[in-house]
Protein backbone atom coordinates (compact mmCIF):
# COMPACT_ATOMS: atom_id res chain seq x y z
CA UNK A 1 0.00 0.00 0.00
CA UNK A 2 2.45 2.39 0.77
CA UNK A 3 4.37 1.70 -2.30
CA UNK A 4 1.55 2.84 -4.44
CA UNK A 5 1.48 6.35 -2.23
CA UNK A 6 4.18 7.89 -5.09
CA UNK A 7 1.95 6.40 -7.92
CA UNK A 8 -0.96 8.44 -7.06
CA UNK A 9 -1.26 12.12 -8.49
CA UNK A 10 -0.60 14.95 -6.19
CA UNK A 11 -3.95 15.93 -5.00
CA UNK A 12 -4.81 12.45 -4.37
CA UNK A 13 -1.68 12.43 -2.38
CA UNK A 14 -2.89 15.73 -0.17
CA UNK A 15 -6.45 14.45 0.13
CA UNK A 16 -4.99 11.37 1.65
CA UNK A 17 -2.72 13.20 3.89
CA UNK A 18 -5.42 15.79 4.86
CA UNK A 19 -7.86 12.36 5.99
CA UNK A 20 -4.75 11.54 8.30
CA UNK A 21 -4.74 15.04 9.87
CA UNK A 22 -8.52 14.77 10.32
CA UNK A 23 -8.59 11.04 12.24
CA UNK A 24 -5.49 12.31 14.42
CA UNK A 25 -8.00 15.10 15.56
CA UNK A 26 -10.58 13.40 15.92
CA UNK A 27 -8.51 10.77 17.69
CA UNK A 28 -7.42 13.79 20.01
CA UNK A 29 -10.78 14.68 20.60
CA UNK A 30 -12.30 11.19 21.71
CA UNK A 31 -8.95 10.88 24.24
CA UNK A 32 -9.70 13.86 25.69
CA UNK A 33 -13.04 12.88 25.97
CA UNK A 34 -12.21 9.98 27.79
CA UNK A 35 -10.10 11.39 29.78
CA UNK A 36 -12.70 14.21 30.92
CA UNK A 37 -15.41 11.21 31.37
CA UNK A 38 -13.00 9.08 33.51
CA UNK A 39 -12.60 11.97 36.04
CA UNK A 40 -15.87 12.45 36.36
CA UNK A 41 -17.31 8.65 36.79
CA UNK A 42 -14.33 8.30 39.56
CA UNK A 43 -15.80 11.59 41.10
CA UNK A 44 -19.51 10.34 41.10
CA UNK A 45 -17.56 6.49 42.78
CA UNK A 46 -16.15 8.37 45.47
CA UNK A 47 -19.89 10.16 45.75
CA UNK A 48 -21.17 7.21 45.83
CA UNK A 49 -19.22 5.60 48.35
CA UNK A 50 -19.27 8.19 50.61
CA UNK A 51 -23.11 8.62 50.39
CA UNK A 52 -23.43 4.66 51.12
CA UNK A 53 -20.97 4.92 54.20
CA UNK A 54 -23.47 7.96 55.61
CA UNK A 55 -26.55 6.50 55.21
CA UNK A 56 -25.26 2.54 56.63
CA UNK A 57 -26.41 1.70 60.07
Amino acid sequence: MIAELPKLPRKERRQLAAAILDLEEEADLLRDCDRRADERFRTLDMMEEKDAETSSP
